[in-house]
């Protein structure tokens, strides 16, 4: 599944998966591993649940504001994490990303 092209640079190959997008059509729940076990900060500061949402569509707030404790106990970063936690996505984008495919029971976690 990988191909080492130099010391401790890997080629990794996975499943196929369409990137998120607002414009992608809707697949539905899931569970998801941001804010459990990941969370992105964008260059200009937003923190986001997700490393595939480079666009910060689901920013929860910027560490040049606000510390990242307050950040991740928001009032929306704690329904984002809850509602994974029941396989609920209570976000547009979340909604429409089929990554979270791979965590379904029997997937890869990686």
């Amino acid at each position: 599944q990988s191909i080492r092209l130099a010391s401790k640079i890997l080629l990794h190959f996975d499943r196929y998966f369409e990137w998120p997008n607002l414009h992608n059509a809707v697949v539905g729940n899931g569970y998801c591993q941001g804010l459990s076990k990941q969370i992105a900060v964008l260059s200009d500061g937003r923190v986001v649940p997700c490393c595939l949402d480079g666009d910060g569509v689901m920013e929860l707030g910027n560490l040049f504001e606000t510390n990242l404790g307050k950040i991740l106990t928001s009032e929306r970063a704690v329904a984002i994490r809850e509602g994974f936690a029941r396989s609920v996505c209570t976000e547009e984008l979340c909604q429409k990303c089929t990554y979270k495919e791979r965590f379904k029971q029997g997937g890869s976690d990686d």
